[in-house]
């Protein structure tokens, strides 16, 4: 990992736990890979009574009806909002952006009650110019790396709701979680009509002359900036900083109107020892399958941790995980449970033919969907902020994007409710494969003369080559639905 990588993956941590200073317990470990891991501390035994347990959960909002996240519904009726470092209620907030909910959680782990609600963007401002790279899934704001995974969500304010909806130069606001190699993986991304921008890192390159600095690639000049909270009077080299302006110099140095000391992870303390801890993000360091760093957390693992759709040998750098567990003395959690969260590759757009509530399936062309309490829901239609599958209904058009388990089921990780489209839309592997059919998920797919092949450049292909490569790939087919088969205008080699 480089040093801009590293510089950005603690600012991003930092900035995702800046909302909980300052209320006792230990800090979280580094986030940098070493090779010889720490001896594990002894485990703390939970407390017996879940009324007074303190609890904290760090991770993308899940839904509402209160807020949802990892899983946990936490009653907000008495909650403190604060929306990047301003008081705000929770009708700011969407589906997908990163929160630290600071409470309790009660003994069953699926519901709880907030004292605050913290979110802070990960960065505010235009896509740099030259930065959009489509095939890669990435383009860079304020010079910070941002990434787009299958599970992004992408706001209506963005259309079409994609990469493709983005232009370099467009200002958009990016809540995400760090990854090992610097970057921030999008959980979600909205236009902005913001005319001061946002970007927090560390400072280096201090340069007391010229009075700049840098954030990772980024310059900054703070000749003119409002300065606050910094004890000498100045930025200096390690400092935890946000810096805000509106406009840049034509070699692009941002020009800073306001730049302000921030409390770093060095201050920073989840919470009480024994208290509960709930953590969505990338794995960013890693010492061994045991002992680990989420969101520069270290966890630890024993012989009673639970692992759910995964082992413990597939913790690497980089995977998606929530860890649920106690706070240790030493700032670590000691995880009763490990999930893994894959970068679901299925994805189904059509019409609701069946809601099972008590099943916690819906089905669309044919598949039942399974629900659980970690899938996300959004009503982009009626823009109901609390919604669920209790809310969705047969003829209700839905975006869903998942993964395959085990048994070959489709589980969604995410399910939007959106206006109608012209053409259903089905994505997953490939098989059966026989020119001109084939099947996804069981749904059988049929082509003929009129249907057009890309490749996974999004090229023009034949139908030859298509079938000579379709067997296993991921594939991505648009047209219509009869309730049977689903017939390909368009059927796409993806990557």
């Amino acid at each position: 990992m480089n040093k801009t990588s590293k510089n950005w993956q603690h600012a991003l941590i930092a900035v995702a736990f800046m909302a909980a200073a300052g209320c006792g317990g230990g800090g979280g470990g580094s986030a940098d890979p070493v090779v010889t891991p720490p001896p594990a501390p002894g485990p703390t035994p939970p407390p017996t009574d879940g009324i007074d347990r303190g609890g904290v959960a760090v991770g993308p909002i899940d839904g509402f009806g209160s807020v949802i996240v990892n899983g946990v519904r936490f009653d907000t009726s008495e909650a403190v909002f604060t929306i990047n470092g301003g008081a705000g209620s929770q009708t700011d907030l969407d589906v997908g952006q990163v929160v630290v909910v600071r409470g309790s959680i009660d003994d069953d782990g699926l519901s709880g009650t907030a004292a605050t609600v913290e979110y802070e963007d990960a960065v505010k401002g235009p896509i740099d110019i030259g930065s959009l790279d489509r095939v890669s899934g990435t383009f860079r704001v304020l010079d910070q790396p941002i990434r787009v995974t299958t599970t992004t969500i992408f706001d209506d304010s963005i259309q079409p709701a994609s990469l493709d909806g983005l232009s370099e130069g467009d200002v958009v606001e990016v809540s995400g979680l760090p990854d090992a190699d610097g970057f921030i993986r999008a959980t979600r991304i909205e236009d902005s009509m913001a005319s001061v921008f946002e970007v927090t890192g560390f400072v280096s390159n201090l340069d007391a002359g010229t009075l700049t600095f840098t954030i990772g690639d980024l310059t900054v000049d703070y000749s003119s900036a409002q300065l606050d909270n910094f004890p000498g009077g100045a930025p200096v080299n390690g400092d935890l900083v946000e810096a805000k302006g509106s406009s840049f110099t034509i070699e692009g140095v941002f020009l800073a109107t306001r730049v302000e000391k921030e409390d770093g992870l060095d201050d920073d303390n989840l919470g009480e020892d024994g208290d509960d801890v709930e953590i969505e993000g990338y794995v960013t360091g890693f010492r061994s399958s045991s002992d680990f760093d989420l969101l520069g957390i270290r966890v630890i693992t024993n012989a009673a941790t639970v692992y759910e759709r995964g082992t413990p040998d597939q913790v690497q750098l980089n995977v998606r995980l929530e860890a649920e567990g106690d706070l240790q003395a030493d700032g670590s959690v000691l995880a009763d449970k490990i999930q893994f969260k894959p970068e679901g590759r299925l994805e189904a757009a059509a019409v609701v033919e069946a809601v099972n509530v008590i099943g916690g399936t819906f089905t669309v062309l044919g598949i039942a969907v399974l629900t659980d309490v970690s899938t996300s829901f959004e009503d982009k239609l009626l823009e109901q902020q609390t919604f669920g599958l209790r809310d969705l209904r047969i003829g209700d058009w839905v975006d869903v994007r998942g993964f395959e388990d085990e048994q070959g089921g489709f589980v969604a990780q995410q399910v939007e409710r959106d206006e109608a489209e012209d053409e259903v839309e089905l994505r997953g592997t490939a098989e059966s494969v026989t020119a001109p059919t084939f099947s996804i998920l069981g749904v059988s797919i049929v082509t003929n003369a009129a249907t057009e092949f890309e490749g996974t450049s999004e090229n023009p292909i034949s139908a030859q080559m298509f079938f000579d490569a379709a067997e296993g790939a991921i594939v991505e087919v648009d047209g219509a639905w009869d309730g049977a088969v689903l017939t390909a205008d368009q059927a796409s080699l993806e990557d």
